[in-house]
């Protein structure tokens, strides 16, 4: 079992290069590979029994097949809605239960995301234009750096995990700069506060003082006085419209609260509910630019205590430096769908979630 475990480890490594448009075809819906192998690899790691020091994400995630079921009537079954429910409890696996992995198997995942950042830099400046991937229901991106993820929010959110790695493992000034020169082309503001909020932790916390943040201060507002503004607002980073968009899907995100604020729609019926009333493009059906909105909505209040409660008993274990990826995550997670997102949650866990591993 240990072969098959480190084989789909390095398949599903491989399959993270390519993001979310490497897809099968499976009940008529269209699957990105990536979890498929995701959901095989945290399957052979849970045979193998690992230690599940927090019950609470047990209970996390029973309550939303309970929420789920209840909901049956509601929305009948779809293989698209149950495979977001099963996408669920597989990412609550991968970031609250360690899973070993070797020196080895880090390095090349390491290679797998320089590799990354490097198609990122050919993308940005040979293949710009991404507005015909509106057609297939991608959000359309001009002069911004996406890589393969074809979404610059959690491009940038991948590369900051990467960039607070190295500062903590490797603090090699060409390294650095040359992730973090991928990340200001993405023109990702929340990403860009998502490092601002978590290097004030890190400087409080560790240092007891405010250096690091002071000259994270300069850094960002040196990289908004400089980047190049091209063609497209999404390049504009004092852009207001994006502002107004979030407001009014976080609004959306309350009314659906609203109609059943106990016990949710059920973890993904946002889907059906996001179809009905023609609010996305097919991509963004899953979840309201807000997980803890997307978790309140389909898995009601009761869900988001309990999830709170996994959180918390899981940060107040972590380490420093585990601490300050977690919280950039968390801070970038109230402007986007990040929380639920299966390729920063897997950076996120090979990179920092290193208990009990080889």
């Amino acid at each position: 079992m240990a072969l098959i475990q480190t084989i789909l480890f390095y398949l599903t490594s491989t399959a993270f290069f390519f993001g979310p448009t490497f897809r099968l075809n499976l009940f008529s819906i269209s699957v990105p590979i990536f979890d498929l192998l995701l959901s095989l690899y945290i399957f052979s790691s849970l045979i193998l029994k690992p230690k599940i020091s927090n019950k609470y994400v047990i209970i996390f995630v029973i309550w939303n097949f309970i929420s789920y079921l209840i909901n049956l009537k509601s929305y009948g079954f779809l293989y698209q809605n149950f495979f977001y429910l099963f996408k669920l409890t597989n990412l609550c696996l991968l970031l609250f239960i360690p899973i070993n992995i070797t020196k080895k198997q880090k390095k090349y995942f390491l290679t797998i995301l320089f590799a990354n950042i490097l198609f990122g830099f050919i993308q940005y400046f040979f293949w710009p234009d991404l507005t015909n991937y509106k057609y297939f229901g991608w959000d359309p991106h001009l002069n911004r750096l996406t890589s393969t993820f074809i979404d610059p929010t959690f491009t940038a959110l991948i590369y900051l995990l990467i960039l607070i790695f190295y500062f903590f493992i490797n603090p090699n000034i060409f390294t650095l700069s040359l992730i973090y020169l991928a990340i200001s082309l993405t023109y990702s503001r929340s990403t860009l506060l998502a490092l601002l909020i978590s290097s004030l932790y890190f400087s409080i916390k560790k240092n007891k003082n405010i250096k690091i943040f002071l000259k994270t201060i300069i850094l960002i507002t040196i990289t908004i006085m400089f980047l190049p503004n091209s063609v497209g607002e999404g390049t504009n980073l004092k852009r207001t419209s994006t502002i107004m968009a979030k407001i009014e899907n976080y609004k959306q995100a309350f009314e659906v609260i609203k109609q059943k604020p106990l016990i949710g729609h059920g973890y993904n019926n946002l889907v059906s509910i996001k179809k009905t009333n023609n609010l996305y493009h097919d991509h963004s059906l899953s979840g309201f630019d807000s997980s803890l909105l997307t978790i309140t909505s389909t898995s009601g209040i009761i869900g988001l205590i309990l999830f709170l409660v996994t959180f918390t008993k899981y940060f107040s274990n972590l380490t420093i430096i585990e601490k300050t990826a977690i919280i950039s995550i968390l801070v970038h997670s109230l402007f986007a769908n990040s929380l639920l997102y299966s390729w920063v949650i897997f950076s996120y866990s090979i990179l920092f979630n290193t208990k009990n591993r080889k």
